[in-house]
Order: C-alpha cells, then sequence, then structure tokens
C-alpha cells in the first residue's frame, strides 16, 4: 500500500528535505546526554568506510526522514516487521535517488552496526540490557561523537557538503552517470559547479 503514497517520482525525493529532517532528529529518541542527530551518526558511519562507500553511508538513514527513526530494540522486533519493509523499500528508492547500491555495501552495514555499539557506550543515557549486536562488534576508540552546542543550521551544511563532495567525487554532472537526473537538477539549482 504504501508503494502507491510514497515517491511517485523521483522528485518526490529532496536532499534539502532529508539534510533538514536527519539535522533535526535525534538518535535513540533522544534518550542521549546531549542531543545527537542522525545527520552527525552518518557523518561519523562515512569516516569509517572505503572512499567508494561513503556516499552510501551518509544516506544509509537519509530514509528516516520521510519514516522517522526507530530505537534499534524496537525496530527489530518481531511485532514491527510492516515499518521494516516499509523502511527497506524507502531505502532502496532513496539508494536508486543517490546512484548507490542497495542492500547496503557490508562495509556500510558492519560501521554503522560498529557505531551503533560505539554510541551505546558513550552517547546513551543508560542502557540496562543487551541490543543483540554487541558480542558481534566491537566499538570505535577515540570517535568523538557529542559535540558541544550542536547547532541544526550547521549540522546540515556538514552532512549536505559531505553528500555533494561524494557526488562530485564520483562524476554526478556527467548526463552518462548513474545519479539519478532529478538529483542532477536539485544539485544544480543549489548552485554546484558543474
Amino acid at each position: 500500500e504504501f508503494r502507491r503514497v510514497l515517491f511517485r517520482s523521483d522528485g518526490d525525493i529532496d536532499i534539502e528535505d532529508i539534510a533538514l529532517a536527519l539535522a533535526s532528529i535525534a538518535r535513540y529518541n533522544g534518550h542521549a546526554k546531549q542531543f545527537y542527530s542522525v545527520a552527525q551518526h552518518s557523518l561519523l558511519v562515512a569516516q569509517q568506510v572505503p572512499e567508494e562507500h561513503k556516499l552510501a553511508a551518509l544516506v544509509h538513514d537519509a530514509a528516516e526522514a520521510y519514516v522517522g527513526d526507530m530505537i534499534h530494540p524496537l525496530k527489530s522486533s518481531p511485532l514491527l516487521a510492516g515499518y521494516r519493509r516499509l523502511c527497506d523499500y524507502v531505502e532502496g528508492k532513496v539508494a536508486a535517488f543517490f546512484g548507490v547500491s542497495y542492500p547496503w555495501h557490508p562495509s556500510v552495514k558492519e560501521a554503522d552496526l560498529r557505531m551503533l555499539v560505539t554510541e551505546k557506550r558513550e552517547v546513551i543515557i543508560s542502557h540496562p540490557f543487551p541490543w543483540g549486536v554487541e558480542a558481534s562488534y566491537a566499538p570505535y576508540e577515540g570517535v568523538e561523537i557529542v559535540e558541544e552546542n550542536p547547532d541544526r543550521g550547521k549540522m546540515m551544511e556538514r552532512w549536505r557538503r559531505a553528500v555533494v563532495d561524494c557526488l562530485m567525487r564520483a562524476g554526478w554532472a556527467n548526463p552518462t552517470g548513474p545519479h539519478s537526473p532529478a538529483l542532477r537538477g536539485v544539485l544544480a539549482k543549489m548552485g554546484e559547479d558543474l
């Protein structure tokens, strides 16, 4: 049913909407020592993957701009299989829009789960029970997670700039390149030099 409602065309996905939402959405439903956004999480995940997978890492949670974020223990519950199907559908659409492969490359999934374990240790106010990933993934050491006085506008710009930089390195302006024509149009409107 959601296929009829969401994303009737490539133009329904918008990089500015995603940047705003990811910079505004608090990870862990706000149960963090300080505000910690999905955008900051995505930037940190992108730092942990090979160059060719940085764009996928930056947009791996971009579907949350359209379906919201949900804490890991709840998201993995059998009761929310429909939500996971919706996320899978939206993630596939977002990946196609940005010209990256989906399902996500294993390096992106591993970096995301290792960052989850790192965040559980560093960011969450309390975490009294296991989430089911700690035994399989080691946390990152030396990763600075919480910024002093986070600024949503600055975080939006950092995420957007990182995405645009990846697209520029990947040759998004090339008319025969893999990136959606709608995305090229959006970036051109934003004043990016071709």
